[in-house]
């Protein structure tokens, strides 16, 4: 053999190398956590292992794979969005939980072929005021709420068995819940 074949070899062999490991690096978040074969994506943004402290302003798409979705017979999948860090907010004075509401129909939420696109367009005081048929001056949520995420939404794999959480508060409580003032748009 060559010379020049010997070290085409050996940068053949290094590239395939290191792009492995790109490859473990990226569904092991830094090998960090175990290897995703299910996940969400966001945009041009992987979700692997879930995506915390979010703040909600816009419809957001989230696409649903299956790392090695050739290989996977079902490739079905299902959701939950669920209320997390419950708070109370008073309309005229009268106290209602945030858990009450039924966030299925508070957003408009969409299945489609490759996800599921859930509109947060809707600050929480526009939400509060149409549900309650009142105006928006008239709401009135404790400046002593800790700051958390309020609403939760899970993907589940077709076997149960994996799962990828996004949370977050939405818009209008930000400012409420002393979110980071960098923290103006969903962060993956």
């Amino acid at each position: 053999m060559s010379k020049s074949v010997k070290i085409v070899s050996i940068i053949i062999v290094v590239v395939l190398v290191v792009a492995c490991l790109l490859f473990l690096l990226h569904y092991t978040d830094g090998f960090k956590k175990d290897f995703a074969t299910f996940y969400v994506s966001e945009g041009k943004q992987d979700i692997l292992h879930g995506s915390y402290g979010n703040v909600f302003k816009r419809a957001y798409h989230f696409k649903v794979h299956y790392t090695f979705g050739v290989f996977q017979q079902d490739k079905s999948w299902h959701y939950k969005l669920r209320c997390i860090n419950d708070f109370v907010f008073e309309i005229d004075g009268e106290q209602h939980q945030f858990s009450e509401l039924d966030l299925d129909n508070l957003f408009d939420i969409k299945t489609t072929e490759d996800g599921l696109t859930v509109d947060f367009s809707k600050d929480f005081y526009t939400i509060v005021s149409e549900l309650y048929n009142v105006d928006k001056e008239v709401i009135h949520i404790p400046t002593d709420v800790v700051r958390s995420d309020v609403v939760e939404l899970t993907f589940y794999s077709a076997d149960g068995k994996h799962s990828v959480k996004v949370s977050g508060i939405f818009g209008g409580l930000e400012q409420i819940f002393n979110a980071p003032s960098d923290q103006v748009e969903v962060m993956f």
